[in-house]
């Protein structure tokens, strides 16, 4: 388990409508949330980013791979997560057409800091969107 998928803390109840919800303190480029099984259909939500200077944070879909390189579907950039007008400031990203598999999701590429953290995380599936 990385250190990234270790600072990752589960909220109590999450929302009926999200395969799962958390927040993450503090993550840089290259750590990792924790994993979820689906396919077809993901969606990540961030609500109140640090905008402590940050400016935007790249999300990257990634595939568990036992064995293997894990294999990237796309970057998404967050940029209204980082503004200061909580709760309005959201940013969401979706991934569709994707195999079944193990997913999680990387931060990527943070612009105007060096690390990030998120109030509100939520992880929507094709099993949990419908």
């Amino acid at each position: 388990m990385s250190a990234g998928a270790a600072a990752f803390a589960m909220v109590a109840s999450p929302p009926a409508h999200a395969n799962w919800s958390g927040t993450i303190f503090d993550f840089v480029s290259g750590q990792e949330s924790r994993r979820w099984k689906d396919d077809g259909y993901n969606r990540v939500t961030f609500t109140g980013c640090d905008p402590n200077g940050l400016k935007s944070v790249g999300v990257k879909m990634r595939r568990h791979k036992s064995m293997a390189p894990d294999p990237s579907y796309g970057e998404k950039t967050f940029k209204k997560c980082a503004t200061a007008r909580y709760p309005k400031n959201v940013s969401r990203g979706a991934w569709r057409g994707l195999p079944r598999g193990k997913y999680y999701f990387e931060i990527g590429k943070l612009r105007g800091a060096n690390k990030v953290s998120v109030y509100e995380v939520h992880v929507w599936t094709r099993n949990s969107h419908g």
